[in-house]
Formats: structure tokens, C-alpha cells, sequence
């Protein structure tokens, strides 16, 4: 696989995810191997109790534990536990994610089990199971909203910032909040920071979106080092509290190389 003109370095276990998905790229094999597990099963949202069966664990249980959650031996078989403290949506995409150590582990169970590669691919796999990639396609539709982006929400039964990511995943739409002066959370091309680091078309299109409740507005932002039309759209969700969703213009042709906007 190349990246930027270099090679770019295959892991032990993207090359074990290709082979057994048989796709070009890690994010499609995981894809693929989801789909094929998930068959039959009734969602969105996806029932994790009935995929827990397919993958032989004989149990996910809520305990009082310092961390998100665990997939754990329990003799031969295998159990989830999770942190009593978790948010029903965090709760199900952590499951989910255990579920994703539990299918890297049949991939290879002489290869590491730990480290930021693992959990950023159960992370992927976790993304996956809850919003399999065609169902949520077809659910997303042409043009991402913010009333869309929270009836997927219900839909999935994930929580805001999941929908988001897969939506810049798949569409490169971006999802962000800012209070008062500062991002509180973003996923795409708007990132957690204060709102003086953003680009200043983007920068200047926030500012005008204070004043009013809701509403879409028209600008420029850059992307891969180019420039794109695209839309504004906003909802105030309290008195400080702004969502935001940037994506581009159906009618998104011009991609000029950026000019410092």
C-alpha cells in the first residue's frame, strides 16, 4: 500500500485482515468480515447479546473495574465485562470493541494481543459491528443534517461523536461543538482547541452562526491541502453550546490547491 508517495509499512495483522477479507485496504476487510458475521442478525441497532453467541463468549456482565472493560478468559471460553460508570451508548461500543479483541484473536492467536495497533483496529471493528458500513449508507443518504445525524443516533443506538466519525469515515463530513471560544469536540477537520486555530473562513462562517438559533450558511474550507465549497449548518444546544456539521456542496467541483484561507 502506498501513502504521500512512500510505502508504507504492512503490520502482521492488516496482513492477516486483507488475506482473510480479501478486500485492498484494512477498512473494507473489516468491512467485509463484519458483514458476513452479522448476517441474518436483526438491526440497526445491532443485537450485541445474539452476535455474542456467534462468537462463542458465554457471557457480558457490568463490574465495578478501573477500566472501560476487558475480554477475559473464563476457563476455555471467553466473557466481557464492562465498567459499571459507562453511558449505554459507551457501554455498547465498548462491548463491541472487546468483541473485535475476541476476532483479531482467532485471526492469529500467537500474535500480541495489546498495544495501539490492536486497539485502534478493535476500535474500527467496534465502529463496524454497531454501524455496519452499506446499512448505514443507506440510512445516512445523500447529505448528512444535524436532524439526520440524530436520528442515526437512535437508530444505532451509538452515541453522537460514533455517528460522527463514521460519517467523516465514509463521506468526509465533519461534526464538531464549540462553548464559548473553543472546540469541546470534533471529529474530521475540526478538532478539539481553541476556535482562533481554525482556518478563517470556517473561523469567521462560527461567528456569524452565534447570533442566530440555526441555520446553513455557504463558504470555502480546505481539505488535503485543497479548497472546497461546502456548507455551515448549526443548532444552538444551549446558551453557549453550538453543533456544528461541515460538509461539502453538492456541488463541490472547484478543488483548488489551498491559498492560506
Amino acid at each position: 500500500m502506498k501513502q504521500t508517495g512512500k510505502t508504507k509499512k504492512v503490520s502482521k495483522y492488516e496482513k492477516k485482515l486483507l488475506k482473510a477479507g480479501n478486500q485492498p485496504t484494512v477498512q473494507l476487510a473489516i468491512a467485509v468480515l463484519v458483514e458476513e458475521l452479522l448476517r441474518d442478525l436483526p438491526f440497526p441497532p445491532t443485537d450485541l447479546d445474539l452476535l455474542r453467541e456467534r462468537l462463542h463468549i458465554v457471557g457480558i456482565n457490568e463490574q465495578d473495574i478501573p477500566m472501560s472493560g476487558e475480554l477475559r478468559r473464563n476457563g476455555k471460553a471467553l466473557e466481557i465485562v464492562y465498567s459499571a460508570y459507562l453511558t449505554k451508548q459507551r457501554q455498547r461500543f465498548t462491548i463491541a470493541h472487546e468483541m473485535g479483541h475476541a476476532l483479531l484473536h482467532k485471526l492469529g492467536e500467537r500474535l500480541p494481543h495489546t498495544g495501539s495497533e490492536v486497539e485502534r483496529l478493535c476500535d474500527q471493528f467496534a465502529a463496524e459491528i454497531l454501524m455496519p458500513r452499506e446499512v448505514f449508507l443507506k440510512q445516512l443518504g445523500s447529505r448528512l443534517t444535524i436532524e439526520r445525524l440524530f436520528e442515526l443516533r437512535k437508530m444505532f443506538d451509538v452515541s453522537l461523536s460514533s455517528v460522527a466519525h463514521k460519517c467523516f469515515e465514509l463521506k468526509r463530513d465533519s461534526v464538531f461543538e464549540i462553548e464559548r471560544e473553543a472546540v469541546t469536540w470534533g471529529t474530521g477537520l475540526v478538532k478539539k482547541g481553541p476556535c482562533r486555530d481554525l482556518e478563517t473562513g470556517l473561523r469567521l462562517g462560527i461567528n456569524d452562526a452565534k447570533s442566530k438559533q440555526k441555520g446553513n450558511l455557504d463558504l470555502y474550507f480546505v481539505d488535503r491541502g485543497r479548497t472546497y465549497r461546502g456548507e455551515l449548518e448549526w443548532l444552538k444546544r444551549s446558551h453557549e453550546k453550538i453543533l456544528f456539521v461541515l460538509r461539502r456542496s453538492t456541488d463541490h467541483k472547484l478543488a483548488a490547491p489551498a491559498t492560506g484561507l
